[in-house]
């Protein structure tokens, strides 16, 4: 139960979707930065290749009403969606893992996380 604050960077002011995630990504040893003047979600996306076959741990972007959120790709979901997905989306809907079905006319794309422990 993390509060959602709009551009929440931490776990004791809140996150945002794509501070979350940065969050996250972060205790897993896969460092992102924060280009000047972008949206978080944005340099995000800049820095990470988009993919067509996306893995558990790989990210989902969609778009949002006041920039972009991002999952992390968990697997195929229902018929019509981009998948299921676990993150924090906002202050009506608690950090969980979500069918994004709901949000499929929203999609922007699958982007590759290379974590740590894995080759190139």
């Amino acid at each position: 139960e993390m509060p959602f604050k709009l551009g929440g960077r931490s776990p004791k002011s809140g996150f945002d979707s794509p501070g979350f995630a940065n969050y996250v990504l972060k205790q897993s040893g896969v460092e992102l930065a924060e280009e000047r003047n972008q949206f978080l979600s944005v340099s995000m996306m800049n820095q990470l290749k988009a993919t067509e076959q996306p893995r558990p741990g790989d990210l989902m972007f969609f778009e949002g009403s006041t920039g972009n959120f991002v999952l992390f790709y968990l697997g195929i979901g229902k018929d019509g969606g981009p998948g299921v997905g676990a993150g924090h989306l906002n202050s009506n809907m608690l950090t969980g893992i979500y069918d994004t079905k709901q949000f499929a006319q929203k999609f922007k794309g699958y982007y590759q996380v290379q974590y740590p422990d894995e080759q190139p």
